[in-house]
């Protein structure tokens, strides 16, 4: 795709004008739907313009990529690929219960949160909390929520020291950092005690 990449915004700079998908397929001999997906990639990454549906410009950014001799490498463009935040997730979910409530057990979180369709809710929002602690968003308190069970220890009870907005911190590299989307910044996290 590379190969394709480059040569089509070469074609683009070269004409100038407003070329449709199937005119830039016909000049270069390729097939139209991959000229398609490499235009979409191009356009994705601000090289090219798309004033009409299945029509196509070089933009600014790409005669200046051209003019530097710089190459249209595969991958997200800088090589660095954005945490996925998914809104709808149950760590996000309870990242938005903890700052309602600011002081909550597990249980009262997953009874806020979980709406039934989660493999194992429980395991995964108690990781997500041991992962919150580890990066100081979160303090465990000395004193536990008393337990249904009689001989029970009773549930641990969590607070939050630091909110930074309401979109979830998200785990990075096998639990080594968390990404903070509210701040941009990551934040290793610390061997467990």
């Amino acid at each position: 795709m590379t190969w394709l990449a480059e040569t089509l915004l070469a074609a683009l700079a070269e004409t100038g004008a407003d070329q449709p998908v199937a005119d830039l397929a016909a000049a270069l001999g390729r097939d139209r739907i991959a000229v398609d997906k490499s235009l979409v990639v191009l356009h994705r990454r601000e090289l090219i313009d798309r004033p009409a549906l299945g029509v196509y410009r070089i933009a600014a950014a790409g005669r200046e990529l051209l003019a530097e001799g710089g190459a249209v490498r595969a991958g997200a463009p800088g090589h660095a690929r954005r945490a996925k935040v998914q809104p709808h997730a149950l760590r996000h979910r309870l990242w938005t219960a903890l700052g309602h409530r600011r002081k909550a057990t597990l249980p009262e979180l997953l009874t806020l949160v979980a709406v039934g369709d989660e493999r194992n809710a429980e395991h995964n929002a108690r990781r997500y909390l041991r992962l919150l602690e580890r990066t100081g968003y979160l303090v465990r308190l000395p004193r536990r929520a008393p337990g249904l069970a009689p001989t029970s220890p009773g549930h641990l009870k969590w607070l939050v020291v630091r909110w930074t907005g309401p979109r979830a911190p998200v785990a990075r590299a096998r639990f080594s950092a968390v990404y903070d989307p509210n701040q941009g910044t990551i934040i290793p996290v610390e061997a467990p005690p």
